[in-house]
């Protein structure tokens, strides 16, 4: 087995705990990790707005965000891999969501953005109090419609999210947005349905990114716990599930860890990473 250079971690439900944040075992394995020259990247559903200060504080370097939409070297604030949508292409998927009842929001230049209606209130939409503390604390406030800001702003649009009330209503809508041929849907929440371009996801965006570093993916780790991390642990090296993991994630999964309240990322890490 060739030694591990890099490891992608997903962050919520994997790398960060239930209440958001990073063990001290957590930490200090992941700056081991560093030393023995090895990449942490976070490759998460978050825009980089929503990166979590422990990462910043780690100063990494690479970050996959918007489920693979966009590739950045931290460093230098430089976008090197693009997979977004067009203004017109998120704006078909936004009317399409207009009949069910769940909240809009789209992710652009590295950020989140939703209307005041739904910030005002998401707590209708999710009793997850971290859930909660999330979205209000990565979106900018819209007083505006989507429909008039990113018409106005024509930035690309690296995701379209929603969160829904009804469960059902949010597998007919995942239906349907998967036959427009635009996008192919995923979950990272358990109430939420997270749209980038179709054929863009985790893994897709990971194969793309070692390219550029000149790595194999016999070369990576790969950790995650949601459907939207399950085509990254399959094109991993070594594909790592969250005991906190849904079943389809550990069917295709190489090892399963501990659930991320149990210091999982960690002890993955400590087994196949450091020497």
């Amino acid at each position: 087995m060739k030694q591990i250079k890099l490891v992608a971690l997903d962050m919520d439900g994997t790398l960060l705990n239930s209440q958001k944040e990073c063990s001290p075992r957590t930490i200090n394995t992941l700056k081991k990790a560093q030393q023995q020259g090895v990449w942490i990247v976070p490759v998460t559903g978050r825009a980089i707005n929503g990166l979590p200060q422990v990462l910043k504080d780690l100063n990494v370097r690479y970050g996959i965000f918007c489920n693979g939409a966009s590739c950045y070297d931290l460093h230098e604030n430089k976008l090197m891999v693009a997979n977004h949508f067009s203004v017109e292409e998120a704006l078909q998927l936004l009317h399409m969501g207009d009949k069910y009842d769940a909240t809009h929001d789209v992710y652009a230049g590295g950020c989140g953005y939703c209307e005041a209606y739904y910030l005002d209130h998401f707590a209708e939409y999710t009793t997850d109090v971290q859930i909660q503390k999330l979205i209000l604390n990565t979106r900018k406030r819209l007083d505006g419609t989507l429909d008039d800001f990113l018409q106005n702003s024509q930035m690309t649009v690296e995701k379209v999210n929603m969160f829904f009330k009804d469960l059902d209503e949010r597998e007919i809508a995942k239906k349907e947005f998967a036959a427009t041929g635009l996008t192919d849907p995923v979950s990272a929440l358990y109430n939420n349905l997270e749209m980038g371009k179709k054929g863009v996801n985790k893994g897709m965006a990971l194969m793309q990114f070692i390219k550029v570093l000149g790595l194999e993916k016999e070369e990576v780790m790969a950790c995650g716990d949601a459907s939207n991390d399950l085509l990254m642990i399959q094109y991993a090296g070594i594909g790592v599930a969250m005991k906190n993991g849904n079943d389809e994630v550990k069917a295709v999964a190489d090892y399963i860890t501990d659930s991320n309240d149990e210091d999982g990322v960690a002890k993955a890490i400590e087994k196949f990473v450091l020497k």
